[in-house]
């Protein structure tokens, strides 16, 4: 029987028909914006909507479509090339001259540009900016969305959600969309597109992109070889000497693939690297890219690679703290492994997948064996407290950590993988061919070469005033002292402190600092005070702490952890006071991001650039597991309600 067609964009997804709408709606369906049959009929559209009229000179890159190069013709528009895929702007002001009237941006292959900076460039010279986005739905930059920034923008939607029919996003408020009327395809289009925008895709294609630019190794040309944080991979573009000759040798083969830039950029044919292709799929992918183009095979990036597991934690430990240097997560370090052990897992077996290059230790997925009800369950160590799990790596090493798990896992005698707090922007779960079952906020700020009026200019006006306004009415009326703990002698009267005002603050209903987890939260202090990692700050007023923050400083970035505060001092909002501190503090020291972790509190979208978000995700390995993914399913489309009375029965069953 032969095997499926594995297409170059992805079917719609059948989540889409049940997912709930976010709100409010996410860009580009926050702005006016057109829907309209074809990106063709969309950069027609997105030329007269930014202004433009017919005789105006447009700049674009040699590399452009030539579909959308002849929609600006046919608009009356004078398309002027430029080189490069990634333009320099001296590289683009020498073609600058009278009748010059915009510049498109093409993101190409979903790899976004910065298009804060090359608007600012375009406001310079009084010239339009569109942006073709086409490649990059879901693609973003610490400064917004791939696409925010123009004047007007191109989206398409088949080549990342399945749906046809593209989209045009007006940045100006005053100008009106262009009418919407296109008939009951689009109006079908439109009630589904709000559903479809999956917010785990963007971090399945990295992962996949990886994946095949691991196998091709030399065929792939930068920068594509490895994508860079926020990028969205349309395909994975790889040389050859005959393009089209490739193509008809991989479509005979089952695999869809297209000329990336319709043949006016480097030569090289693009494989399919979406969202729902699965593991095997990625296999196949590879394996006929290698043999499709007669000239050479191609060298992979690495050498073959070998798998140990070793039983127990101490057995791990110098491979984990070489590797946990490259990772850059605090909560992948062999101090939060051996105190989350100690308190926490006790009654777990630990095993430590070890994959090595020839002599070079490349990755290690540290996985516990439990025991829930019926099941045997792998999970991620440090799971619980944890705020961002994975395997303990360089993030270029991810394919071969993914790798490592899918060969162990049918060894490992268990009915379930269970990966929680999966960063979705690396993509990791969907290279283990895991299920997605939920997504949790995980927002950032950005502040890498920022200083603190930088970060308060782009901020609101409103939000500049309570920063200003805040602190200074609290230090009219009251002694004000910032205080870090730094010393070791006094940490345990300071966690008390800390745990005391987290309690108060959540008025006693979260046990985040109970039991067990308060003795792992002493263990871990301690040790990242030891290490230079622990920021635990305390806002006293006339000399009592009225507000704590608990944070790392950890691979040249802040992570806030947890926080406490007294609630008769809500009315001075001595948290936000602290937290503002906090920010400052970093952006101050050089880092380059601030981490605000786990969860979509509002304040926290106050202050972040972006989220791209944790993902908790299942690999079953027996029917018993399959069965209890298809419930835990069933349960998560519950109304909250539902929800929680089943887990009640649940844990009553258990007991």
């Amino acid at each position: 029987m032969a095997a499926p067609r594995i297409r170059i964009h992805p079917p719609l997804s059948p989540a889409a028909l049940t997912r709930p709408v976010a709100d409010p709606p996410p860009f580009p369906l926050e702005r006016p914006h057109l829907l309209v049959s074809d990106a063709r009929t969309a950069f027609a559209a997105a030329a007269r909507a930014a202004g433009l009229v017919p005789g105006d000179v447009v700049l674009v890159p040699t590399a452009l479509h030539p579909r959308r190069v002849d929609a600006l013709r046919l608009a009356g528009l004078e398309p002027l090339e430029h080189p490069g895929l990634f333009p320099s702007s001296a590289e683009v002001d020498a073609l600058l001259g009278p009748r010059v009237r915009a510049l498109v941006l093409v993101h190409h292959l979903g790899f976004p540009q910065d298009g804060s900076a090359w608007r600012s460039w375009c406001d310079e010279r009084s010239l339009l900016l569109i942006e073709d986005a086409s490649d990059a739905l879901l693609a973003w930059t610490p400064a917004g969305p791939a696409g925010a920034h123009g004047h007007a923008t191109v989206l398409a939607l088949g080549p990342t959600l399945g749906l046809p029919g593209a989209l045009v996003a007006i940045r100006d408020a005053g100008r009106e969309a262009v009418s919407r009327s296109g008939g009951v395809r689009l109006a079908a289009i439109a009630q589904l597109l709000p559903r479809a925008l999956d917010p785990v895709a963007q971090g399945r294609r990295r992962g996949h992109q990886q994946v095949l630019a691991d196998a091709l190794g030399d065929r792939v040309p930068p920068p594509f070889t490895e994508p860079p944080e926020g990028a969205a991979p349309l395909v994975l573009p790889y040389e050859v000497d005959d393009p089209r000759a490739t193509i008809a040798r991989l479509r005979a083969l089952g695999i869809e693939a297209v000329e990336p830039w319709g043949g006016r950029g480097p030569r090289a044919v693009g494989l399919p690297v979406h969202q729902r292709l699965s593991v095997d799929d990625l296999g196949r992918v590879a394996l006929a890219a290698r043999t499709a183009d007669g000239s050479r095979a191609g060298s992979p990036r690495r050498h073959a690679l070998a798998l140990e597991v070793l039983d127990g934690l101490g057995a791990a430990e110098p491979v984990w703290r070489t590797l946990a240097e490259r990772c850059g997560n605090v909560f992948s370090t062999f101090e939060w492994a051996e105190a989350w052990t100690r308190r926490l897992g006790d009654a777990a077996q630990v095993l430590s997948l070890v994959v090595r290059d020839r002599s070079r230790d490349v990755a290690l997925v540290p996985l516990v064996r439990e025991r829930n009800g019926p099941l045997e369950v792998l999970r991620l160590l440090g799971h619980g407290p944890g705020d961002r799990l994975g395997p303990v790596c360089a993030r270029a090493d991810l394919p071969a950590a993914a790798w490592g798990l899918h060969r162990a896992l049918p060894d490992l005698r268990a009915d379930l993988f269970l990966g929680e707090a999966l960063a979705c922007e690396d993509g990791w779960a969907g290279m283990i061919g895991a299920t997605p079952v939920t997504r949790q906020a995980s927002p950032v700020l950005d502040i890498s070469g920022v200083d603190w009026d930088a970060f308060l200019a782009a901020r609101s006006r409103n939000f500049r005033d309570q920063v200003r306004r805040r602190e200074r009415n609290l230090r009219r009326s009251h002694e004000v002292t910032f205080r870090l703990a730094d010393d070791p002698s006094r940490l345990d009267t300071d966690l008390q402190t800390l745990f005391a005002l987290h309690t108060a603050r959540w008025r006693g209903t979260t046990r985040t600092f109970a039991g067990a987890g308060q003795a792992f939260q002493r263990d871990f202090a301690h040790r990242a005070l030891e290490r230079g990692w622990l920021r635990l700050w305390f806002l006293e007023v006339d000399g009592r702490a009225v507000a704590a923050w608990e944070g790392f400083r950890y691979a040249a970035s802040e992570w806030y952890y947890q926080a406490g505060r007294e609630p008769t001092w809500d009315r001075e909002s001595v948290g936000f006071v602290l937290l503002v501190h906090t920010v400052r503090e970093a952006i101050a020291d050089g880092m380059t991001a601030y981490r605000l972790l786990l969860g979509g509190e509002e304040f926290k979208s106050r202050f972040s650039t972006h989220d791209p978000g944790l993902e908790t995700a299942v690999v079953p390995l027996t029917a018993l597991g399959r069965a209890a993914l298809m419930a835990g399913m069933a349960v998560s489309r519950m109304p909250a309600q539902h929800r929680r009375r089943v887990g009640r029965l649940l844990r009553r069953a258990r007991e």
